[in-house]
């Protein structure tokens, strides 16, 4: 065939289509060469933009299905019984499309190219009803913007669908990945939380995991995951740390004063010696350049947080998430129990850690149940409010300090992370050690007795 292939609108609504390709692509499934089944799996009727064209799709899929033999005569017979032949033309208009092309072997190459045409067709549906909620006035413009988000998003999850591929492909990814690891010895394949045992049993944090750190009040989980953040921000990792319960101006004080040891009360008071003065200003110095970026959570509902993660993973690859803390994301929509809401949240951010192939470190509170326990380590049925969390989170990391609850103890100032789930390994408890001053950990080699510590000056 030596004319060439030109866009014609569909004729109700003007979408981008090529009615000659749709041709093609029908004409060559009906042909049935050893590719159709693979390519029948793949295509859908918005592929198509002709209604007559979506017909022939299903009558060839249910055909296929009940394995029937498919040709341009047992297609006709099964549109007859179905009554349906007239709308694609009948015998004749069947008979012009078989005309189309008298071979298959293009049938992959077509339908590959009716794949931009979808997406144009599904880019234009969303916008149009994107347009039309704006000119009706009765949405608030965070609703619009939200919309704007899932629509692209949906656009989005269009042009990257995932597809099935064979098994040896896969496991030489893992070769390769794992010759990789071999050539660099010790060092995590995710990001490291610069806590070399915690990384030896997590391989770092996992892009697409939703990792949650989760404790009672004063354990010390903002401190774990700043010092997580900062760890990766000091690597160049690209770090966004989405704050519920602490000002951006609190959270940098705080890592001020563990990366100066300097006392976070006596930064906020201004009563620093000269000496302390000059650590902060080469602290500041350091941190000032640092790939963190901080976000107030405040009032940022569970959608908005959304947006702002997909936009800032677009131009930030290969980063890291920090979410503190979950039960204080707020939702939009109204639900009948606090549990619902807590499970929402927390599927939406594993989906969303998959979707931005990022971790995302979420920090939860525990249920207050646990402290008329004898031992007071948190177990997996001591996440708050919500199953979900502990069914969706791909590792859960509990931050456990027995001083709080013993003064005199005598592994005062040391600090167990508790690994009470890992979907893709082992489970343990990591040492760490907890320096009160600096509200900061470090790993335990470098432990210092409770006279050498930080003497805490605040």
């Amino acid at each position: 065939m030596t004319a060439a292939t030109t866009a014609v609108p569909t004729p109700s609504a003007g979408l981008p289509a090529d009615e000659l390709l749709e041709r093609a692509t029908l004409a060559s499934l009906i042909h049935w060469p050893p590719s159709a089944r693979t390519v029948l799996e793949e295509l859908t009727e918005e592929h198509f933009a002709l209604p007559r064209h979506h017909v022939i799709l299903r009558a060839v899929r249910e055909m296929a299905t009940a394995g029937i033999p498919i040709d341009i005569v047992t297609l006709h017979a099964h549109l007859a019984a179905s009554g349906q032949d007239a709308e694609v033309g009948g015998a004749g208009g069947l008979m012009a499309l078989w005309d189309t092309t008298p071979t298959a072997v293009w049938l992959e190459h077509y339908a590959r190219m009716l794949e931009p045409y979808r997406i144009r067709r599904s880019l234009w549906r969303h916008g149009a009803g994107l347009a039309d909620a704006v000119l009706r006035e009765t949405d608030s413009p965070d609703a619009l913007l939200s919309m704007a988000e899932d629509s692209l998003a949906a656009v989005s999850a269009i042009g990257h669908t995932s597809m099935p591929q064979p098994i040896g492909n896969v496991i030489l990814a893992i070769l390769r990945e794992s010759e990789e690891a071999q050539a660099t010895p010790g060092r995590p394949d995710g990001v490291p939380t610069g806590f070399p045992d915690l990384d030896e049993i997590l391989g770092g944090l996992q892009p697409g995991h939703f990792v949650i750190v989760a404790g009672r009040p004063g354990m010390g989980k903002t401190a774990l995951a700043l010092d997580v953040a900062m760890h990766a921000s000091s690597l160049a990792i690209p770090t966004l740390f989405l704050s519920y319960e602490m000002t951006a101006k609190e959270l940098v004080r705080r890592r001020l004063s563990t990366h100066s040891g300097v006392g976070a009360g006596v930064i906020r008071r201004g009563s620093a010696s000269q000496e302390e003065w000059q650590r902060l200003q080469s602290s500041a110095a350091e941190l000032h350049s640092s790939t963190i970026t901080l976000l107030d959570g405040g009032k940022t509902s569970l959608s908005k947080l959304c947006r702002v993660v997909r936009a800032w993973s677009a131009v930030s690859a290969n980063g890291l998430v920090v979410l503190d803390y979950i039960q204080l994301v707020k939702l939009e929509a109204r639900y009948s129990n606090r549990q619902e809401e807590v499970a929402t949240i927390s599927r939406t951010l594993k989906l969303l850690a998959m979707e931005c192939q990022v971790p995302v470190l979420a920090l939860s509170q525990l249920s207050r149940a646990l402290e008329a326990r004898e031992d007071k380590r948190p177990v997996l049925s001591d996440l708050r409010e919500s199953g979900a969390l502990e069914q969706d989170a791909d590792a859960v990391l509990f931050v456990f300090r027995n001083e709080v609850y013993s003064k005199s103890a005598i592994d005062a100032g040391k600090a167990e992370i508790i690994i009470a789930k890992h979907r893709h390994g082992q489970t343990g408890v990591v040492n760490l050690q907890w320096r009160a001053g600096i509200t900061s950990f470090a790993p335990i080699r470098e432990w210092q007795s409770p006279s050498d510590r930080d003497d805490g000056r605040d």
